[in-house]
């Protein structure tokens, strides 16, 4: 499965906590501050002086920047957080083949109770 499809699915399951957490770590990020010195050292060092190569070199750092900044720490969130879906979903696939394993020994009415309680 893709990593789209997956991000898809875990927005789709998504609770509002989940997608509040997100935004608020995304919200928290703090930006760079530009340096005036620093601005031109890639292009300098690079020796570029077409400004359509100068152009091309600051997308494909700021770019860069993104997924490094950006990007790649949400992959790593909604990963974690699909692993724990994932594994709140096992749990409670094994708590329900439990309740079936006993649903047919036990009376009614504390099967209801167990259900209320755990699942």
């Amino acid at each position: 499965m893709s990593l789209l499809k997956r991000v898809e699915e875990f927005f789709a399951n998504a609770t509002d906590e989940d997608l509040d957490s997100i935004v608020q770590e995304v919200g928290d990020m703090e930006l760079p501050e530009y340096h005036s010195e620093g601005m031109g050292c890639g292009i300098e060092d690079n020796r570029i002086t077409d400004r359509y190569q100068a152009c091309q070199y600051g997308y494909e750092n700021a770019v860069e920047d993104c997924d490094n900044d950006v990007i790649a720490p949400l992959k790593e969130k909604l990963i974690e957080e699909a692993k724990k879906v994932a594994l709140l979903k096992e749990e409670l696939e094994r708590r329900g083949k439990i309740i079936l394993a006993l649903q047919d020994n036990l009376p009614d009415d504390l099967i209801c109770e167990i259900k209320r309680k755990f699942v």
